[in-house]
């Protein structure tokens, strides 16, 4: 099976809820890091016992053992999914894969387009607020934080 083919069949095992939030099947994070499903289960048993160093990095970004069990079923969040392929692209050692450092460089590509669609709509609005007339987008959302910050 091809890689586009491979990609293709994921959007079977991968969800999104209408505030955006994703989940993705065990086996769907797998696949994109390019890992066994069985290694990817034994991160999330090891929440229980002796917490790995990917379980301990999922606990510090504020992921609790009880979540990480219940992603066995329910699926794995998007952020911990991105967290991850993060691990496993640059973290791992010798368990590093070239399929997640591929994922995380095409995820990384479309973050940042992301943001900075998300960053030009609320800079536009701040504009329009303070008096700049003209400005033509009509998808103006928000003022993301980090345009706000004043380092004075």
């Amino acid at each position: 099976m091809n890689s586009y083919h491979r990609f293709q069949s994921l959007k079977e095992e991968i969800e999104v809820d209408a505030s955006g939030k994703g989940k993705a099947s065990m086996k769907a994070t797998a696949r994109l890091a390019g890992v066994s499903d069985r290694a990817i289960l034994k991160v999330l048993a090891s929440a229980d016992l002796k917490p790995s160093k990917l379980t301990q990095m999922l606990m510090d970004k504020g992921f609790a053992g009880a979540d990480l069990n219940s992603w066995r079923t329910e699926g794995i969040p998007d952020i911990a999914v991105g967290i991850i392929l993060n691990y496993y692209a640059y973290l791992a050692g010798r368990y590093c894969t070239q399929q997640a450092r591929l994922v995380c460089e095409a995820f990384g590509t479309i973050g940042v387009r992301a943001w900075i669609q998300d960053a030009l709509p609320g800079f536009l609005t701040k504009l329009e607020e303070i008096g700049v007339k003209n400005c033509q987008n009509v998808y103006c959302k928000r003022i993301p934080a980090a345009l706000l910050y004043d380092p004075k």
